[in-house]
């Protein structure tokens, strides 16, 4: 199976792609080729990334996790990459 990721902006000062608008095609878990248009074949799966951008990794700064009974609790595990974060500091 191999996954296409249109319609983001890639954030990548050292890619050529840096803030426009493209395709990426991801095959083994691997990121394979970007472009602003990739052939798709009966085997792609394409995600729409409207409105999104695309980068290797997102750290939060400012997380408040609590591991406690309490309206306020946040599983520390899941609070960074439901929401597309890498990394969290709290």
């Amino acid at each position: 199976m191999e996954y296409i990721i249109s319609n983001s902006i890639l954030l990548d000062k050292t890619n050529t792609w840096h803030n426009q608008k493209v395709e990426i095609l991801i095959a083994d878990s691997t990121v394979k080729k970007i472009a602003d248009v990739i052939d798709r074949t009966n085997n792609t799966v394409v995600i729409d990334g409207l409105g999104g951008y695309m980068s290797a990794g997102w750290i939060d700064l400012h997380t408040h996790c609590f591991d406690i009974e309490s309206p306020l609790k946040t599983e520390a595990d899941s609070v960074g990459v439901d929401m597309g974060v890498t990394t969290v500091v709290d």
